[in-house]
């Protein structure tokens, strides 16, 4: 159920933060989506893509619950696990491609109290809390999932960054939103970029090329392949993140079989990002 989580992480393991990069095992979509598709309108059913909600978080809270008690998640029974599961919010968006974040606090948690699946937040391809114990999610196919911790003040933000996305530059312009709302400095910041499509299988056209030259992207190219990846780099240094705070998957999501991925598949489902802040934090 996940490719990856923040306990094999060096630069997160130890952080007030849990997170896990799901796989496409372990859910109830049949066909092109099987089986843990985690997205709406992709063309799964409804009710598969409901229940794969409600298991992808009981799996976290039993994940993270039993591996770290600051968390504060569920015990070693599983019933147990799905019922504290009930009082966990999950909160994702209809991602549009673009720079819109949004920031959960409590006033819109208490709007969503005990519901067992995801809600949706309406579209924004980012979201921002301050909360522990509410989970959040980005969902992606090709797509850069990407995790953004203020360790200093406990803020912890997922972002869908396509293609578009990041040219558009959604990375800092959540930074910015997070220095407005929370106070963060990009010294207290670590990064996480998740398995995405990568250099060897994303082939792009002359426009493309062009925007690229023009955004000031240096040496993003290998013959006709555009490396999101070194765009993404390139950004996070200019907003003066270190390498030592960054950590990027190795993975490219279209050469993972156990990945979805839009480029190879075209019909296919969405796998997901989620993260929460633990216990305890300030």
């Amino acid at each position: 159920m996940f490719f990856y989580t923040s306990l094999e992480s060096p630069l997160f393991k130890n952080e007030n933060v849990c997170f896990a990069l799901s796989d496409r095992y372990g859910g109830v979509s049949e066909g092109v989506f099987n089986t843990l598709n985690l997205g709406y309108g992709v063309g799964d059913c409804k009710q598969s893509v409901d229940t794969n909600h409600r298991r992808v978080k009981e799996a976290f809270v039993k994940t993270f619950g039993k591996a770290d008690s600051r968390v504060g998640l569920g015990t070693s029974e599983s019933g147990a696990d799905r019922d504290f599961a009930k009082n966990i919010p999950m909160f994702y968006c209809q991602q549009i491609h673009s720079t819109k974040s949004v920031v959960v606090d409590e006033n819109l948690v208490s709007k969503y109290r005990r519901r067992d699946g995801g809600m949706c937040l309406g579209e924004a391809d980012a979201i921002i809390t301050h909360l522990s114990n509410v989970l959040v999610f980005v969902m992606v196919a090709d797509c850069n999932p990407i995790l953004l911790y203020d360790r200093k003040n406990g803020v912890v933000s997922v972002i869908h960054a396509g293609r578009k996305g990041v040219f558009d530059g959604i990375l800092p312009f959540v930074f910015k939103r997070m220095s407005e709302v929370y106070g963060t400095r990009v010294e207290d910041c670590l990064m996480y970029v998740g398995a995405s499509i990568r250099s060897c299988c994303y082939e792009v056209g002359e426009e493309i090329r062009t925007q690229a030259e023009i955004l000031g992207f240096n040496d993003v190219f290998q013959g006709k392949n555009l490396d999101l990846i070194v765009c993404l780099k390139q950004q996070s240094e200019n907003l003066g993140l270190k390498p030592s705070q960054v950590e990027i998957s190795p993975f490219c999501s279209s050469c993972e079989s156990g990945l979805y991925s839009y480029r190879r598949e075209h019909s296919t489902g969405r796998f997901g990002l989620l993260a929460m802040l633990k216990k305890g934090i300030i």
